[in-house]
Parts: structure tokens; sequence; C-alpha cells
């Protein structure tokens, strides 16, 4: 029996028809019926909006069991995957972003340029560098156009860049993360306009997205926000920022910097 120590009070409700869609060393995701993504993440992570966090040795032992296109059975209490049953945390997290009178409408240019790499643009340093990339400054237009009421299509500017969240969607959090520490985004209507995200981009993608638009981060994420008022945490939060995947973390901190030079010119 494994017990899931933490999740986030966001993740969706465990009874749906899940079967597993990918197991990596650090998650097992979960698909349900209606496309819902249920994650289980391996402790030492932080918690995403859409996680139940099991301790580090349950995780590796049900990893270790599992494949891809595996059914789960389903119960009240737990989650049947092949012979382990994982029960439903009791402790649940709340993961929306409150935005502070101070708000985060700076950040430090040492902590910004700096040599680690970005999915697309090369080193944080040199995507930072002026004249920004054409691609970069679109992005920053596209995001006041919407920030301003406009319109906005963003299905055919998502899913391009590696991984299971690519650049440009990790661009958009960081951007979002911005918008909403700084009170300029206060509804959950930023895709009102765009078709279907699932469509242009991953699932895992299309999850953080859909959360980010809604105001709801991955923990790492609201340590970095709320450091940026508290200068003395914010090299940890940073540093636990860079952290995230491959280059998740340096796209959506260049995601969060180009926010912020978006809001400057509302």
């Amino acid at each position: 029996m494994i017990y899931a120590q933490a999740s986030s009070l966001h993740a969706p409700y465990h009874l749906d028809n899940w079967r597993v869609a990918g197991v990596y060393t650090r998650a097992i995701n979960l698909v349900g019926k209606s496309g819902n993504l249920l994650t289980l993440q391996r402790a030492g992570n932080g918690i995403s909006p859409m996680s139940w966090v099991l301790r580090s040795h349950d995780f590796d032992s049900l990893r270790e069991t599992l494949t891809s296109g595996c059914k789960v059975n389903v119960t009240p209490h737990y989650l049947e995957l092949g012979k382990r049953k994982v029960y439903a945390p009791q402790r649940r997290y709340s993961l929306r972003l409150v935005s502070t009178a101070s708000g985060g409408n700076t950040i430090p240019e040492s902590y910004v340029k700096r040599g680690d790499e970005t999915g697309l643009y090369g080193p944080l340093s040199s995507a930072l560098s002026h004249p920004l990339h054409s691609e970069l400054l679109k992005l920053m237009s596209l995001f006041r156009q919407t920030l301003r009421g406009r319109n906005v299509d963003w299905c055919s500017h998502l899913g391009k860049g590696p991984g299971l969240t690519p650049t440009h969607d990790d661009l958009l959090v960081g951007m979002l993360l911005a918008a909403r520490l700084n009170g300029v985004l206060k509804d959950d209507r930023f895709f009102a306009a765009s078709g279907s995200l699932r469509a242009a981009t991953t699932m895992v993608s299309v999850a953080y997205l859909e959360y980010a638009a809604r105001g709801i981060f991955a923990s790492p994420l609201l340590h970095f926000a709320y450091a940026l008022s508290k200068t003395e945490r914010l090299p940890m939060a940073v540093e636990q920022l860079l952290s995230l995947g491959h280059t998740s973390g340096a796209d959506t901190l260049l995601g969060f910097w180009l926010g912020l030079q978006a809001i400057r010119l509302l």
C-alpha cells in the first residue's frame, strides 16, 4: 500500500476512468476519460497543480512496475495501478497565487542574465540581449493585446520547442505568473478566444497553461513569486525554479521577465 503524502487542492477528482499516459523519472501521468490529467509526483520536486505527491521510495517502486497504457482501477479511497494501491492524500494545498501589495514588478538582472540554457533561444543571457528575438517580441505584443481585452488565438504560438512542456508554453506560463502577481489579470478568460489547446500542444502543457490562466501554479513558481519581495529568499527560489525540467525553469524565468516588460508597456 502507498499513501500519498499530499496533493494539490486543484487536482482533478480521482473517481474517473484513468489510464497511465506516461512514466517518467519524476512523474507518472494519468489521463482521464475527459482528458483530465492527474500526476503522481515524486517527492522533492514541489507540488504541481494536478498532482499527488508520493514518497521517493514509494514512487520509485511503483514506477518500476508500470508502462504507458496500463489501466487504473478506481475506488473511492484509492487508485490501483498494477498490484499497488495508492491511497488518496488527506492533506491538500492551495496553489492559487495571491498577488501582494508590493507586487513583483522587477527582478535584479543578475538573477536573469545567466548561462542557464533555454529551449529555443540559447542561454538566458543571450536570450535577453537587445535586440530581442522577433519571436519573443511577438509573444510580448500578443500578451499585451490579450491583457487589454483583445481577442487573441494563442494556438498557433504554442507547442514550439522541445519536451513535454515546449519552450513557448513555458514562456507563457511565466508571463501569466507576472500578470497574476501584478494584478493585471483578474479573470479566467485568457484563452477565451483561442481554439483547442489540446490540438496545439501536449496534454501536460495544456494542463499547466489552463491552471496558469486561472492563477494556479506549481509550488516552485509560487515560491519564486513571493521571494521577489523578500530578497533573502530569492537566490534559493531562483535555483529551485531553474531546476525544473531540462529547460523549463529557464524558459519560465525568461517568460516572467518578458511578462514584466509587457506589463510596463500597458
